[in-house]
């Protein structure tokens, strides 16, 4: 039976950055086969974007209606902190310069943004939504965060109109991996957690990216069986299309890495390993994406021939992941670390190149790269181990004969097969 869906994101075209995927292509194929959504999200002059992708805009689905209401935008009050590099980003970086002014940003943050400075959106948002509640008979609201302030939003629509409500978490709230940084004081903390436990217990279902995420929130708020759903993040095949499958057969080995790289890491085993590797073997590496200064200058210090791309659009991204002969990853040193699950992981997967992940061994991301037979995950204190699978990554590289991966199994994670699970929920 087709629905009638009112999804609240902040994220949405333009918006660029891993945060506005998951429910761009989710709704897409919600919308292919047949369901009606309308998304409630915030105009762009008035939002603040970590990154801006014009390109997106073209993939979001014609049958998608989609409501944008005013914001208030607190970074913009702020904008002259971010001159040095001491905004908190959302990879929390921490920058070695000025390291007071970061902390102080983020004291303010916590106690004057409660759960985060994007609820400046929610007053405008709320009335877009009662508006478009009484002007609709929808059987759904479907809100997704971060930011958190988002599901306010949805848990004052369930409280007003009784509607169906899944919240969808992209990450966890409070056992977010940098949540320990963020400077909360006992009463900040208290009511960023009472926020939590209204949004938790008010929803009709709670949908996470992964199996602990899953199990954690279930225990955490003594949930029942049932109401968390796991739903991962994955790939979109139709981004991979137009890609040409050959790659570019040059001399070197070449290693790319793809996202974000924060000073909470603790990423330089796996790079020393490259550089140990480019001793005895041809390779280069790339990496592309919005790299802290200060990160730079490390990396520098390792190997002088780390080559920094810059950010590009998600697409180009696709064609440098699907052109690599190794892709590499790293998972934040931070306690939970577990439950990370990046959502360039199942792009990785889709690319069919194999995978260096550096992080827990038995987290939730090494278990899914072992499941798909597509690489290994190694702990920090394996250096040598992560060189010696570099090298023998090139070794059959240079006789043809790449390690193959279970397509089969990649082909759960795709867009179209997620999107599958959420209608069965609605």
């Amino acid at each position: 039976m087709k629905k009638k869906i009112l999804l609240i994101a902040y994220y949405w075209p333009p918006s660029g950055g891993p945060g506005v995927q998951r429910w761009l292509k989710m709704s897409y194929y919600l919308a292919e086969i047949g369901h009606d959504i309308t998304v409630l999200t915030v105009d762009p002059g008035h939002a603040n974007y970590p990154n801006i992708d014009e390109g997106l805009v073209q993939d979001v689905h014609p049958k998608i209606r989609v409501v944008r209401s005013r914001a208030f935008n607190p970074y913009r009050i702020l904008s002259w902190w971010k001159k040095d590099g001491t905004d908190v980003a959302s990879n929390f970086s921490i920058p070695k310069k000025a390291k007071w002014k970061f902390k102080l940003l983020a004291i303010i943050r916590t106690h004057l943004f409660i759960p985060d400075p994007r609820r400046g959106w929610n007053r405008y948002a709320l009335a877009a939504g009662r508006k478009l509640m009484r002007e609709n008979t929808f059987d759904t609201v479907i809100s997704t965060s971060p930011p958190h302030s988002t599901q306010l939003i949805g848990w004052k629509l369930k409280k007003e109109f009784g509607v169906k409500w899944i919240v969808d978490f992209r990450d966890p709230w409070s056992g977010i991996i940098f949540y320990h940084e963020l400077g909360h004081s006992f009463a900040s903390r208290a009511l960023d957690r009472y926020y939590e436990r209204k949004v938790v217990d008010a929803a009709d279902t709670l949908v996470v990216v992964g199996e602990k995420m899953g199990e954690d929130l279930t225990e955490d708020f003594g949930l029942k069986p049932g109401k968390v759903q796991v739903v991962h993040n994955g790939f979109d095949s139709r981004d991979f299309k137009s890609l040409n499958p050959e790659h570019q057969r040059d001399q070197n080995f070449r290693v790319v890495y793809t996202g974000t790289l924060s000073s909470l890491y603790n990423f330089q085993p796996m790079f020393r390993a490259i550089a140990e590797c480019s001793k005895t073997t041809s390779i280069s590496c790339e990496i592309y994406g919005k790299i802290h200064s200060d990160i730079q200058e490390e990396l520098l210090e390792i190997w002088p021939d780390f080559q920094f791309m810059g950010e590009v659009k998600h697409g180009e991204v696709n064609e440098k992941q699907q052109r690599a002969d190794l892709l590499v990853m790293a998972i934040a040193d931070v306690p939970n670390a577990e439950h990370v699950v990046s959502g360039k992981l199942f792009e990785y997967l889709k690319s069919g190149n194999p995978i260096l992940c550096m992080g827990p061994k038995h987290g939730d991301a090494a278990k899914i790269i072992e499941k798909c037979g597509a690489g290994q995950t190694f702990g920090r204190s394996e250096e040598r181990e992560m060189c010696e699978f570099i090298r023998t990554m090139a070794a059959l590289k240079g006789r043809g004969t790449p390690i193959q991966p279970k397509l089969n199994e990649i082909a759960q994670f795709s867009r179209e097969a997620l999107a599958r699970k959420i209608a069965e929920l609605l």
